[in-house]
């Protein structure tokens, strides 16, 4: 799992690093893709690409690849993210963040 940190109140693109595949290595989509969070032991966020949520959605930038922009305000602490694909094209990636609290308050 790869970790990155940040400062609160920073936005923050999660992205599929590399596209989803298939089975023969082509940039494929997955049937339903998912991109989910968890803030320490916060409930976890989840979106489905389509369906998108009052803090994010998923958007295609193209075949096998997506990206979904999320606001960190208010929200420090590790998160972990995962990217998962099912359907014809079965993939999971995941991910830690470290969200800092912001130590200057700004208005």
């Amino acid at each position: 799992m790869s970790s990155v940190g940040v400062i609160e109140g920073t936005e923050v693109r999660f992205y599929t690093s590399t596209p989803f595949t298939d089975i023969t290595g082509s940039p494929a989509d997955p049937d339903v893709v998912i991109f989910a969070y968890q803030v320490g032991s916060n409930p976890v966020q989840q979106v489905t690409y389509g369906t998108p949520q009052a803090w994010g959605s998923i958007v295609k930038d193209s075949t096998g690849t997506y990206h979904i922009d999320i606001d960190t305000t208010g929200s420090p602490g590790a998160w972990t993210w995962t990217w998962a694909g099912t359907g014809s094209v079965q993939v999971r990636t995941e991910g830690q963040i470290l969200v800092n609290p912001a130590s200057v308050a700004t208005s």
